[in-house]
């Protein structure tokens, strides 16, 4: 009885490790923007604080995939001018990265900062809070989509949030690239 126990422990094993997902924090269903900043994005950073608990995961798959997602939601969106004289970076400091005990609830507080490359002078700052909490059966499975779906709202949040700014400080550069 036992081998079987040891035979079916080691099938099961087998099959949900061959099915892992990667963690997937790609904002979906996103339109060009009808409003933009007039300046032309160089560069994005994201560094984690001392109080973000990484542990569990690594920081250095969190910093890059939320890197890669939110500049595919930017060149997207098209809410920055690739013509604009004004050149800025994306300051992103992570203040909060709780994962839950069972690693399935993740907390995330980041502050974005839109940065003048010339002055130093923060343009815009927001702080963005999201959450992941996904009902997957699998742990790893289940952890990867928790830690994607809370970095996913919080870019989804951070591009509402900026729309929202452009709006309300629309200039009409002389063209705008697409």
């Amino acid at each position: 009885m036992k081998i079987l126990e040891i035979i079916l422990i080691f099938s099961l094993c087998m099959i949900t490790g061959c099915n892992v997902i990667p963690m997937n924090s790609n904002p979906q269903n996103l339109l060009p923007s009808k409003s933009f900043i007039d300046a032309d994005l160089r560069l994005i950073t994201i560094s984690m604080s001392d109080h973000a608990d990484t542990d569990l995961i690594s920081s250095i798959q969190v910093e890059t995939a939320w890197k890669n997602s939110l500049e595919k939601a930017l060149f997207t969106k098209k809410i920055f001018s690739d013509n604009s004289k004004r050149k800025v970076n994306i300051d992103i400091n992570v203040t909060k990265y709780i994962v839950g005990i069972t690693q399935f609830d993740v907390h995330i507080i980041a502050e974005y900062k839109i940065v003048d490359r010339n002055s130093d002078k923060i343009i815009h700052s927001e702080v963005i809070d999201s959450k992941g909490n996904s009902n997957l059966f699998f742990g790893l499975n289940r952890s990867n989509e928790s830690n994607g779906m809370a970095i996913r709202a919080n870019i989804e949040k951070y591009i509402a949030k900026l729309e929202e700014y452009a709006l309300e400080n629309q200039t009409i550069p002389s063209s705008r690239s697409y």
